[in-house]
């Protein structure tokens, strides 16, 4: 009878088969984690600008809400803490120009929109009244800054009605833009200076719509399921990106400024929001909690090379872009 064992060569053939194939999927695997790192570092090596935002990351016991606006430059590098806040600094907006920032700050319990210079100097207040005035946006001209406002009775109730208005940064002279039935917020002017994108609940759920810059001419521009908010225009003026539910959870989308050729960018179980352009109108910063806290990520404008920037156990979100170089970000408290 024939021994039908392998032999030794056989055996040795097997072995060195089984080992190169096990070499080879190490090396692939090493490979495609080498890519990955590549494809960031590259996006990091090519991202220009700086980032303002707000974080709770100086919170404590005593006062758990308080949030602070810091700044980054856009590669993740060059942090500094801007506002020291006895209560609440957010919704970071930069001028035009790079040198100044407008944010709401809770003072003296009372919400206003004030604006400091881009390395936190010379603090302004802007609005001073009775309303809760917060998430200021800067006109192209840097003279105007238009924002959401609600009546003070109880700002973090659903019940008050928020409307859009603009105030004049020199004269200070307030005027109302917006007054429905629903909810009007999220204000972000046109870069030619003609228009501005709002979010409105008045047919039901928050959708986005753009008015011209003196408050007429309200036209609705998504019509989806979802909750639609917080548009971003692009610099060049051609397309918009928004944050949007209508998948199931917060996703990052971006359409044609007419409100067509609607395109989702990331695709998530966890919540991707709060888009910003670029100056350059190359890549898209938004704020995810996909790693367990919200952070904040750089992308290409086709949602490739989704790369985090920030590294924090607090929360970091909503950034506001700058061409300048040296990032701000903002929470969902108010948004």
């Amino acid at each position: 009878m024939l021994n039908q064992s392998p032999g030794r060569g056989t055996l040795i053939a097997l072995l060195w088969l089984i080992g190169g194939m096990l070499s080879l999927i190490l090396l692939l695997q090493v490979a495609g984690s080498a890519g990955q790192a590549t494809a960031a570092d590259s996006l990091l090596n090519e991202v220009r600008g700086r980032l303002a935002f707000a974080t709770n990351r100086n919170a404590s016991q005593d006062n758990p809400t308080n949030y602070d606006i810091y700044a980054i430059d856009a590669d993740g590098s060059e942090e500094q803490q801007l506002t020291t806040a006895t209560i609440f600094d957010g919704s970071p907006a930069w001028s035009p120009d790079g040198t100044r920032i407008a944010y709401n700050s809770l003072v003296n319990f009372n919400w206003d929109i004030y604006v400091m210079d881009a390395d936190g100097a010379n603090v302004t207040q802007i609005t001073s009244r009775a309303d809760v005035d917060f998430h200021p946006t800067w006109s192209p001209d840097g003279g105007k800054i238009a924002f959401q406002s609600r009546p003070a009775t109880d700002p973090f109730t659903e019940t008050v009605n928020l409307d859009i208005y603009v105030v004049d940064v020199t004269t200070l002279e307030i005027t109302q833009l917006t007054d429905t039935s629903g909810e009007d917020s999220s204000p972000d002017w046109s870069p030619d200076g003609t228009q501005i994108l709002f979010v409105s609940a008045r047919d039901g759920n928050e959708e986005i719509y753009v008015m011209n810059a003196d408050g007429s001419n309200q036209t609705r521009l998504t019509n989806a399921q979802g909750t639609d908010y917080f548009p971003d225009w692009s610099h060049d003026g051609s397309r918009i990106a928004f944050e949007s539910d209508r998948d199931g959870d917060k996703e990052i989308y971006v359409m044609n400024a007419n409100g067509l050729n609607t395109t989702q960018l990331t695709t998530n179980e966890a919540d991707d929001v709060g888009a910003e352009w670029s100056p350059d109108g190359n890549y898209i910063a938004f704020d995810s909690t996909r790693d367990g806290n919200r952070e904040i990520y750089i992308m290409r404008t086709d949602g490739s090379d989704q790369t985090r920037i920030t590294m924090n156990d607090a929360d970091d979100a909503l950034p506001a872009w700058t061409g300048s170089q040296s990032l701000v970000y903002l929470p969902l408290v108010l948004r």
